[in-house]
């Protein structure tokens, strides 16, 4: 999502970033056509002038959106245009601004709903990103430890110390969670120092080695440490993983997550992606993305802070049939459920969650909507609740925008270029504005805005992995996402002060 948001686009439906979910993404639903939102669109539509009226915002003006009408009034070029490209309701039954979305069930107006006073979908009451749970740490060891606490380094001992005994039996030597402390840490100074890539041998020579590493740890003993790391009793694996592939690291994952949003409060907008963590070892749920730099690797849905890109929950992707250890409701497609589990912290808030076109779909923006969340993002065009006007590649004024309204939702689609538009829908606004500097929509502006942060933690994530060569997919990610975490919200506690090395 860090690419120029209409390249992204141009690239068809069935090649994009979710290969292997387009069945559950594709679902979409329409709502049945009430006699009472007929009587709602009809009191807007002779509304419609006073509502324009009102808007007077300096930055953005109100732009008076398309009527596709077929009243003979209409020149004979411009009415054969409309008739085409839209889905009209017959007069005779309903308004003629009322537009059907493919479905037949779907409607839209092409005027906006009037309001009386400022929807409370956007009132946002937030608190510091500091939560009382911070008000004690004093260092930079102290915020790591957040994250990865003493009791998840103790499993790591017992397990690790198992494993050690088990292979190498009476030469195995107990490690204890000082030794597991310096441990990870030397392997976040590996990362730190870009040198994850770099073999065990060219770290701790005598010459160009790490300084910090070798005072700390021989290199037979890191080596062994490296090698019988493990996160989980691997005596009773077996029966676990019949219920979730994710067992050899699920207990610590989901400590690891259930610290994230307690330590930290994000700010009015959550943005919400996918990551590849690149691994192309032996995996059942290893996936292949052509357009990620990796193309191999396991996939993880995120969300996070769109301001700081503070990660705040993810939920590894481990197959269509579910993307955790709990069954998944199949009556709902993979990407609204993920939205709904990753922003369950933030239900009532007033927030905002802004994702791309696998996860938005109208019934997951009413779905948010109901708990207080609002919704932005882009649209994919053969979502049978859009218009056939929408879903075809119009030809219109470079610049041009075109809006269909609900009750509590808004579309647009913006011409970037030419035979080039995209489609976004946002609960968040209300109204056709415009920017008087480019031209732009507000909603394709909020979206631009607030799409990238999953996108730059994961250039964290790679830029200062601690992810060493392995055939093991639980080491391929282990430590890296709680060295983001601990660089991220170091700066906002006090009394932290972190020390960034040049390289």
């Amino acid at each position: 999502m860090d690419r120029n948001l209409f390249e992204s686009l141009n690239v068809p439906v069935d090649d994009d970033d979710d290969e292997g979910l387009s069945d559950e993404a594709d679902m979409s639903d329409g709502e049945e056509w009430l006699p009472q939102d007929r009587d709602a669109v009809t009191r807007s539509n002779s509304d419609s002038s006073d509502s324009d009226d009102t808007d007077s915002a300096p930055v953005y003006t109100s732009m008076e959106p398309v009527v596709l009408d077929t009243q003979p009034s209409v020149s004979e070029n411009e009415s054969e245009h409309l008739t085409a490209a839209s889905t009209l309701v017959e007069p005779s039954t309903c308004s003629p601004t009322t537009v059907l979305g493919k479905d037949k069930e779907t409607a839209w107006s092409t005027h906006p709903f009037p309001e009386a006073r400022t929807p409370s979908k956007n009132i946002v009451k937030l608190p510091k990103n500091r939560t009382p749970f911070t008000q004690h740490v004093l260092s930079p060891t102290d915020a790591f430890l957040l994250y990865i606490n003493n009791k998840m380094i103790d499993d790591v001992v017992e397990f690790t110390n198992r494993e050690g005994r088990r292979v190498k039996q009476t030469a195995w030597r107990d490690t204890d969670a000082i030794e597991m402390k310096a441990f990870i840490g030397c392997l976040v100074h590996i990362g730190a120092m870009r040198q994850s890539g770099s073999s065990l041998e060219f770290i701790f020579s005598a010459i160009e080695g790490n300084a910090l590493v070798k005072a700390s740890f021989s290199l037979k003993r890191f080596s062994n440490l490296l090698n019988h790391l493990r996160f989980d009793d691997k005596s009773t694996r077996t029966v676990r993983r019949e219920k979730d592939s994710f067992a050899p690291i699920r207990d610590l994952w989901d400590s690891f997550h259930g610290n994230l949003a307690k330590f930290y409060s994000p700010g009015q907008s959550i943005t919400v992606d996918e990551q590849l963590v690149p691994f192309r070892g032996r995996c059942k749920f290893i996936q292949y993305i052509p357009s990620k730099p990796d193309k191999y690797g396991i996939k993880i849905f995120w969300a996070c802070d769109a301001e700081t890109n503070y990660p705040l929950r993810g939920i590894p992707y481990l197959g269509r049939v579910t993307t955790s250890h709990q069954p998944r409701d199949r009556s709902v497609s993979v990407g609204a459920s993920t939205v709904t589990s990753l922003t369950q912290d933030f239900h009532g808030s007033g927030r905002n969650v802004t994702c791309d076109n696998f996860f938005t779909d109208l019934n997951l923006a009413e779905s948010l909507a109901k708990k207080k969340l609002t919704l932005v993002g882009t649209v994919k065009r053969n979502k049978t609740f859009l218009p056939k006007d929408f879903q075809e590649k119009k030809a219109l004024e470079l610049d041009a925008s075109n809006f269909l309204f609900r009750q509590d939702t808004t579309l647009v689609s913006y011409q970037s270029k030419r035979n080039k538009n995209v489609i976004l829908m946002s609960t968040m606004h209300n109204k056709p504005e415009v920017s008087e500097n480019n031209g732009k929509p507000e909603i394709v502006l909020a979206y631009n805005k607030t799409k990238g942060g999953v996108d730059a933690m994961d250039q964290m994530a790679h830029a200062f992995t601690v992810k060493r060569k392995t055939k093991r997919w639980p080491l391929a990610h282990p430590f890296s996402v709680p060295a983001v975490d601990h660089e991220l919200a170091s700066p906002k506690l006090p009394g932290v002060h972190v020390l960034r090395l040049e390289t």
